[in-house]
């Protein structure tokens, strides 16, 4: 199996993550704080992945797009 790492900033993830209701990080008293020590704790995962994509100005399409485009050229 291939791992994609779909690569957001925390703010930018925490906005997206806002409109999405019953998420027990966005319930700590530092949110953005909790995604930032997460994003660092999983970095060396993160960076392993076998594709890489920048998702902050895609659309889910384009993102989508992308990572077969991506896993297309693995082959």
């Amino acid at each position: 199996a291939k791992m994609a790492y779909l690569r957001v900033r925390p703010e930018v993830a925490l906005k997206r993550l806002s409109g999405a209701g019953g998420r027990p990080l966005l319930n700590r008293p530092d949110p953005l704080g909790e995604l930032t020590k997460l994003l660092g704790a999983r970095r060396q995962i993160f960076l392993s992945a076998d594709i890489e994509v920048g998702v902050e100005l895609l659309t889910p399409q384009q993102v989508a797009d992308k990572i077969v485009e991506k896993l297309a050229a693995l082959k």
